[in-house]
């Protein structure tokens, strides 16, 4: 890791306005910059410093800001349950819905009887033969 993204990192984990993220920028630039003039290395100066997460930590407490949770990964979890569940009432509603079938394929029925009863239905519907109509329902 160089300096930039030394300083990246620490920068991108503060949590407080802009300006302040630019002083404190300015600051570890000005910093990092004496130390390796006075004959340290960068190595050692992370090593002083700390991590960029330990680093960070240490401006927000001394700023008195807390530290920000990440949601990601609780998101992440519950993005993805309600994938599951989404997918699973797909395939439960889908498995409640009949498969369509031709008449010619459904093995109910023949379709010549088909057309014959739907004949005399329209026949006995145009005469409003109710009684005839009735007696040529059945449980099919």
């Amino acid at each position: 890791m160089n300096k930039e993204k030394y300083i990246k990192k620490v920068i991108r984990l503060l949590n407080c306005s802009q300006q302040q993220k630019k002083k404190i920028k300015l600051d570890l630039e000005n910093d990092i910059e004496m130390a390796l003039k006075n004959g340290e290395s960068f190595e050692e100066i992370i090593q002083r410093m700390g991590t960029p997460k330990e680093l960070a930590h240490e401006f927000n407490e001394n700023m008195g800001v807390k530290t920000r949770r990440s949601y990601k990964k609780i998101i992440g979890i519950i993005m993805g349950v309600v994938a599951v569940l989404i997918l699973g009432v797909y395939l439960l509603v889908r498995s409640l819905i009949p498969e369509y079938q031709t008449l010619e394929t459904s093995g109910l029925f023949d379709q010549k009887t088909v057309e014959q009863h739907m004949e005399e239905t329209i026949l006995d519907v145009s005469h409003l033969d109710i009684q005839a109509i009735l007696e040529n329902c059945d449980e099919k």
